[in-house]
């Protein structure tokens, strides 16, 4: 796959990347759905983890389990998501596209990178292993997120960081006009 870095809907990916991405979303589903009124949305995510199992198998899962879990409890940022229904892609699920496929291509370098946006230096070597251990058993069962990124991965990276601070460089332009406390006299 080559995913284009203005890609932003989840049709667009091949069916393996597809699924990847429907699973992460499926996991975090699984994490925050607690309430009765959301069992559509439980049952939906469980479908989509069972299609991971089938395809990818239960160590993959297992791997990207430990993986997400590690992410959910000490990301220092935000890991952006999208919602089980959505169509588009977040900058979130491009950047672990994007480390999961340098992974299997063996660039773990570039892993590492992607992957430190969220983490600090002492969770971001199990982090790293979590991935490399989870794309060797994605490579097993024969599954291909990306094909050609290697020459896209630092422009991606870039462009990932820069996305994913576009509200805090936002919040900084606008941050000294609320300081001034201006108002209006009639």
């Amino acid at each position: 796959m080559n995913v284009p870095l203005g890609c932003t809907r989840l049709e667009v990916l091949p069916p393996d990347a597809r699924l990847f991405v429907l699973t992460v979303r499926a996991w975090t589903t699984l994490a925050r759905c607690r309430r009765q009124q959301e069992a559509g949305l439980r049952k939906r995510a469980c479908e989509v983890l069972k299609a991971f199992l089938m395809r990818a198998g239960i160590t993959a899962g297992e791997r990207l389990d430990a993986l997400l879990a590690l992410l959910g409890r000490h990301a220092e940022r935000p890991v952006w998501l999208g919602c089980p229904t959505c169509g588009a892609i977040s900058a979130g699920e491009k950047r672990l596209l994007a480390a999961c496929a340098a992974a299997m291509e063996g660039r773990n370098d570039t892993c590492r990178k992607l992957l430190a946006f969220w983490l600090t230096e002492d969770k971001l070597a199990t982090a790293t292993q979590l991935m490399l251990a989870l794309a060797v058993a994605l490579v097993e069962a024969d599954i291909r997120l990306q094909e050609k990124i290697a020459a896209r991965s630092m422009p991606l990276l870039a462009i990932l960081t820069i996305i994913e601070n576009a509200p805090q460089i936002v919040r900084r332009r606008v941050a000294p006009t609320r300081r001034l406390g201006l108002r209006m006299e009639a």
